[in-house]
């Protein structure tokens, strides 16, 4: 009977977070269709009278190139994060050479530097140098940011495949290369997925360095975008929805389609 009860409360307890989770989903899918007056009428219920230009609202405000500039901002920030985090993790995992574990910890240490606390001297020398509106910068950035967490994500990966696979294949007469680009990187696929979706999730929803480092109108991204929908003395919510709608489908899929790597890359440098 204790355990009946336990089973209970336990499911009771998983349906009520899975409400309480997937609710903010259901609001915006369901306020995307709705007039401003019938978003703060009915907040829980979809309106009979659906308001499909609520979307053509959104994209006419700009938000088919800011998705476009996000786009190009997230996945130039996965690919350098993704090259180089793979380098230095091989490097420090595999090879042997003075003050190996200083760098270490100087990448663990970047992890607590979030970009926040030196946005204003970034922006100081950014404007210093005439560097604004420059997406290369801002892609590195990004880059450099989130590269301190990549590389403990793969670093962890790589310790749980053994060491045995690479010496056979120098045995048999591959270089260092070689081994890097034919071995390592095909078995730290999840790795490099898991990492790619963290830096991927922080650069499409990153706003307060988007916002510094960007002046043109044209060259915002979907995050500063959505900024233009809410004034002080009128604001679209049904636009809003919509655009919101529009700016979560990516991450969305892409965790989708690569969460069981992402899984494996959380877990496998568990067992070391």
């Amino acid at each position: 009977m204790v355990k009946k009860m336990k089973k209970i409360v336990l499911y009771l307890f998983c349906i009520l977070m899975t409400i309480f989770f997937l609710y903010p989903l259901y609001f915006i899918v369901i306020s995307s269709t709705k007039s401003n007056t019938k978003i703060f009428e009915n907040p829980f219920l979809p309106s009979p009278d659906i308001h499909l230009e609520n979307y053509s609202k959104a994209w006419a405000a700009g938000i088919g190139r800011q998705f476009l500039n996000s786009l190009i901002l997230a996945l130039g920030a996965v690919v350098v994060t993704a090259v180089f985090s793979c380098m230095i993790a091989f490097a420090l995992t595999r090879l042997r050479f003075r003050l190996q574990g200083a760098v270490r910890v100087y990448f663990v240490m970047g992890m607590m530097v979030p970009i926040q606390s030196i946005i204003v001297p970034i922006a100081f020398m950014t404007n210093t140098f005439g560097l604004r509106d420059n997406y290369i910068l801002l892609i590195l950035l990004y880059s450099v940011f989130w590269m301190p967490l990549s590389i403990f994500i793969i670093t962890g990966f790589l310790y749980s495949i053994p060491v045995s696979l690479e010496e056979a294949a120098v045995i048999d007469g591959c270089s260092i290369y070689k081994v890097f680009f034919k071995i390592i990187l095909p078995l730290i696929k999840p790795a490099i997925a898991t990492a790619s979706i963290f830096v991927f999730m922080y650069t499409w929803n990153e706003l307060l360095t988007a916002m510094i480092m960007i002046g043109k109108s044209e060259l915002r991204t979907l995050s500063v975008g959505l900024l233009n929908f809410v004034g002080a003395h009128n604001s679209d919510y049904g636009a809003l929805m919509a655009a919101i709608l529009i700016a979560i489908l990516p991450p969305f899929f892409m965790y989708l389609f690569m969460q069981e790597n992402v899984v494996k890359g959380l877990t496998s440098g568990a067992n070391k």
